[in-house]
């Protein structure tokens, strides 16, 4: 046998001469290997099941991975390790150097079924335990070891092959007895001398993330899947409910998304009696990984208070009864509405109609939804929007009776700039969203005249930017969600208001899906001829108004604006304004 000169001759003739035993390690003058394993992780896995930290940065006790070595100078070539939980694995079989080995590549894989003769991998059907998420979680790693004298040691640093999806649920009415991820391709090829897989392919399959009957509370699960690209409108996410357990709910992706290997999609899931809502945000879970843009193409439109906004205005069919959307989009659009009876010419009376339930109207300042169900245009239900509703798109107040005088386009009756507390709001998109809130806002100062800017909804998932401008007989309010900002945060949101006030800022390219989203009130005027007028017709041309549901028997209050004001003012019921429907949840 050739020797190396870093190994003595002496010691080597002396242990050939003295063994006798048929275990090469004995024969030979074997040094032994001893592998550490870590796993390139960026951050902590979501709780399981009782479980927290499942595999987020080294093996748990017990576990046990595959490793082999490429030299033959190594005996056994192959063996399985078991993790001690603090970083170190014992052999299965002892693997040692032989005399004539000098270094050799070691790869390892996990789980400790995968070998290096595997060629492909499924992830399994149920992952609802923490074994069948760890059976679906393939990890690579690979590692030059050198021989020293008297234990050569190798550290294995484990690379994430799936993707990880994690699901947090917070409950709006009733409790979560099961998720599932759906139309998962649950296989890769896989080469093992380099660690590299395919894209995902196989039949589409479920993947369930969470079970549990009588399930009540919020619920925080993961599950991984391969690599692979699922289309908009693909269905990503079933929950079965306690009022849907023949027909769970469903979340539809609204744009393409690739899940990647090594990153973790977290979906927060606002699980309604009727509905899901669902935002996404992407992280690093590899190390070498960075945040990806696919962080935006999840977020709710329904998070915009402007979605839930019809795009036009009311209008009446000359038989007095039938109702439709006005898609004219002129100053002349919709039907001019009183809060009293129709007269029977140019007015309209809106008082005891569909559109607002009687008994909520009067001082009502939550979210509205009328109790007759006869409200569905053009295939959705809508209703008149109460104050507070409307505060959510115009958090301003002009009212006497009310002793407030505000207008956004004005820096001395507004806030001249900066942080301001708004009015209590409410809009459809959860729970949360529907009790009356009053959130924090940053604004620009007023210094152009029809335009300003704003950061709503601080603190927030839903924060937004936000361009108020008049423009030629029409306000135009337009709404962008964005990532997260603190109220406290004054260097990031004066940086936000410079770049989006930028003459490089775009405000025409909108994506709806993402809450990217602009509605136009056009400057109808409004009908004086039930209110001390000699003759019918519109009068106040370049002026807007439109009636919400809360009025008293005098005044109603009305969003009003023109190039020079943008509030919510109170106005005579007798008047006959504009009316703007919003959509329910």
């Amino acid at each position: 046998m050739n020797m190396k000169t870093n190994i003595t001759i002496l010691a080597a003739s002396l242990l050939f001469c003295a063994c006798s035993s048929d275990n090469e390690g004995q024969q030979e003058d074997l040094v032994p290997i001893t592998l550490t394993a870590t796993m390139i992780v960026n951050c902590p896995l979501a709780t399981r099941t009782t479980n927290t930290d499942l595999q987020s940065s080294q093996f748990a006790s017990g576990q046990t991975f595959s490793a082999y070595f490429t030299s033959s100078s190594v005996v056994p070539q192959s063996t399985v390790f078991t993790a001690d939980g603090s970083g170190g694995a014992t052999p299965a079989s002892q693997p040692y150097f032989k005399l004539s080995g000098t270094t050799t590549d070691v790869r390892a894989y996990y789980p400790s079924t995968v070998t290096e003769s595997t060629t492909s991998f499924v992830v399994e059907a149920d992952q609802t335990s923490d074994a069948g998420y760890r059976n679906s979680d393939l990890m690579y790693a690979s590692a030059t070891i050198s021989k020293v004298y008297p234990v050569s040691t190798g550290e294995l640093a484990f690379a994430h092959k799936m993707a990880k999806i994690r699901v947090q649920t917070i409950n709006n009415g009733s409790s979560v007895k099961s998720i599932k991820l759906k139309g998962i391709k649950p296989t890769v090829d896989f080469t093992a001398s380099t660690g590299v897989i395919s894209a995902a392919k196989g039949s589409a399959t479920d993947i369930t993330m969470f079970s549990n009957t009588g399930q009540t509370s919020d619920i925080d699960c993961v599950a991984l899947i391969p690599p692979q690209a699922m289309t908009s409108g693909t269905t990503l996410i079933e929950v079965t409910t306690a009022l849907h357990s023949s027909s769970p709910l469903t979340y539809q992706l609204p744009a393409t998304i690739s899940f990647a290997s090594g990153m973790q999609y977290i979906f927060t899931v606002n699980v309604h009696e009727e509905s899901l809502t669902v935002s996404c945000n992407v992280t690093a879970w590899g190390a070498g990984k960075t945040a990806s843009t696919a962080v935006n193409i999840h977020r709710d439109k329904r998070w915009n208070p402007l979605y839930y906004v019809g795009e036009y205005n009311l209008k009446l069919a000359t038989d007095n009864t039938t109702f439709s959307f006005d898609h004219t989009k002129s100053t002349s659009q919709g039907t001019l509405f009183q809060w009293t009876s129709t007269d029977g010419v140019a007015n309209h009376g809106i008082m005891g109609t569909k559109w607002v339930d009687a008994t909520r109207r009067t001082g009502y300042d939550g979210y509205v939804i009328p109790s007759n169900t006869d409200r569905k245009l053009e295939g959705e239900f809508w209703h008149l929007p109460s104050l507070q509703e409307f505060l959510s798109i115009t958090p301003a107040i002009l009212s006497d009776p009310m002793s407030i005088r505000e207008n956004i386009f004005s820096s001395s009756a507004f806030i001249t700039s900066g942080l301001l507390t708004e009015h209590p709001c409410v809009f459809g998109y959860s729970k949360e969203t529907k009790t009356p809130t009053a959130y924090k806002s940053y604004w620009a100062s007023y210094t152009t005249g029809g335009v300003r800017y704003a950061i709503r909804f601080l603190d927030t998932n839903y924060c937004s930017v936000w361009k108020y401008q008049y423009d030629t007989d029409k306000l135009v309010i337009t709404a962008k969600l964005i990532d997260r900002i603190a109220s406290t945060d004054a260097s990031t949101l004066s940086a936000k208001l410079d770049e989006i006030m930028s003459a490089g800022y775009d405000w025409t390219t909108l994506d709806d899906n993402i809450g990217e989203i602009s509605r136009t009130f056009y400057a109808c005027a409004r009908n004086l001829q039930q209110y001390q007028q000699s003759a019918p017709g519109n009068t106040n041309a370049g002026l807007g108004y439109y009636w919400p549901a809360t009025y008293d028997e005098i005044y109603g209050l009305s969003l009003s604006f023109s190039r020079g004001r943008i509030y919510i003012g109170n106005e005579h019921t007798n008047l006959a304004h504009s009316v703007r429907l919003f959509r329910d949840y």
